[in-house]
């Protein structure tokens, strides 16, 4: 999971604000089952995190809210993991 699959998912008109975090937080869950090594899920995650930092800095406010709640599940999600 990368930035640009949350942009396209922010992109798209089609889906409400509730959708959009669902299918983020989908992929996001998706990321961190992988049955590989957790170091490996930990750098992943934190990327992740530090990327959707950045694409909020620049956001609408509907978007930038959706990025604050992901980038928490994230931190909880690493919390957890650890």
């Amino acid at each position: 999971m990368n930035s640009e699959l949350i942009i396209s998912i922010l992109s798209d008109s089609n889906l409400s604000e509730k959708e959009k975090l669902e299918k983020i937080c989908h992929h996001l869950k998706e990321c961190s089952i992988q049955p590989n090594h957790i170091l490996n899920c930990y750098r992943v995650l934190n990327t992740l995190k530090f990327e959707l930092s950045e694409l909020a800095k620049d956001a609408d406010p509907g978007s930038e809210r959706i990025f604050r709640r992901v980038t928490n599940a994230i931190t909880t999600e690493l919390d957890i993991d650890i």
